[in-house]
């Protein structure tokens, strides 16, 4: 007799928090893998992407943030993915090797001026950068040592967040995007 279903949400904040980042990171995942598509599957996958943008609407409104909180979102490829969701996928081998995942280990609503922290998973010490994506265009990124890292002066916004091995910006295009520089991540988060 199986032990049944695990609850993993406690509260109804933490659920529609998990719902709005799962949704927003589904637009992602059209974004990134729009470049790798054919032209008949290209418009399904647009017609799914519009499905998948008025869900993320819905969940900022619902969860207290801002409908539509900037006019472009980060696209991300399928290893970068992988690391978001990861955590929620076991016993199934797609192919693609996940890049090493973060999590957010601040309690409470991430304001202006809050120092970020981090728990890198498999272990990862030698992180010496952290690269906040962009909360305007996707070619804009900040990145910071990661002693420095504060939230930005930015409200109601995602970001992604990812650690890399030196201090250069990491280029907004999944599919130019170096992964040699890469150490885990990205990890979404909301800014309040």
């Amino acid at each position: 007799m199986s032990p049944g279903p695990v609850r993993r949400f406690q509260r109804i904040v933490g659920c529609a928090d998990c719902n709005r980042d799962s949704s927003n990171t589904g637009v992602s995942v059209f974004l990134g893998t729009a470049p790798l598509l054919t032209e008949s599957l290209l418009e399904a996958a647009t017609s799914i992407l519009t499905v998948k943008a008025r869900h993320s609407t819905m969940l900022n409104t619902l969860n207290a943030g801002t409908a539509i909180p900037r006019p472009f979102d980060v696209p991300l490829t399928s290893n970068e993915i992988l690391a978001i969701a990861s955590p929620f996928i076991s016993g199934c081998d797609l192919g693609v090797v996940a890049n090493p995942s973060l999590a957010v280990t601040n309690v409470g609503p991430s304001t202006a001026g809050t120092a970020m922290t981090f728990s890198p998973v498999n272990e990862i010490v030698t992180v010496n950068r952290l690269l906040p994506d962009a909360h305007r265009r996707p070619d804009i990124r900040h990145p910071m040592p990661l002693e420095a890292c504060v939230v930005a002066q930015v409200t109601n916004s995602p970001v992604a967040i990812w650690f890399t091995s030196d201090s250069q910006p990491l280029v907004g295009n999944a599919i130019n995007r170096d992964a040699s520089q890469l150490l885990a991540g990205p990890r979404r988060a909301e800014l309040a």
